[in-house]
């Protein structure tokens, strides 16, 4: 089971959100809801974008979690954060 989550820059503007998403094909689609503040997006605690302000405008996003782990099956946490 995997976790998407939104984690403000901010922590006084907003709490870090659970974001909903739906799995296929080894992929996680989701789309940003509206009124999040400032931040970056992780998947299974992982930063999986840069810091940013999402836009709330229907577009369906994907991530690909076996992404995020090396040859081995670790969890790779030195991903760059750009």
């Amino acid at each position: 089971m995997h976790t998407l989550k939104w984690i403000p820059l901010d922590p006084n503007v907003q709490t870090p959100l659970d974001i909903t998403f739906q799995e296929a094909d080894g992929r996680v689609y989701f789309t940003y809801p509206e009124g999040l503040s400032f931040g970056h997006l992780e998947l299974d605690g992982v930063q999986v974008t840069g810091y940013m302000l999402p836009e709330a405008d229907g577009m369906i996003h994907t991530l690909r979690p076996w992404m995020l782990t090396n040859d081995a099956g670790n969890r790779n946490k030195d991903l760059p954060n750009e």
